[in-house]
């Protein structure tokens, strides 16, 4: 996305809101447009109890693989990170 670590962290941690062009940055590195991340999410009819690997969305970068494992609930209150290391 071209942004810095700590220029992330404070999105992350609420401390400021990222401009128009920022967020556009960080939503490039997702394959999202700013429509589709403002958007309603499609509701499952059914709740998801298997999650497909195609499912996980990847967050990690510079050799941390961190994948976050969710069923499509926006009301979850619990959520689990797979996280892969390269060796070394």
């Amino acid at each position: 996305s071209g942004l810095t670590h700590s220029a992330i962290s404070t999105i992350e941690q609420d401390k400021v809101s990222p401009a128009i062009s920022t967020l556009q940055k960080l939503l490039k590195v997702y394959g999202l447009s700013l429509s589709e991340f403002f958007s309603e999410p499609e509701k499952p009819d059914e709740p998801q109890v298997v999650i497909n690997q195609d499912d996980l969305i990847e967050m990690g970068s510079q050799g941390v693989s961190m994948k976050l494992v969710h069923n499509g609930n926006p009301n979850r209150t619990l959520a689990m990170i797979f996280e892969t290391y390269q060796p070394g």
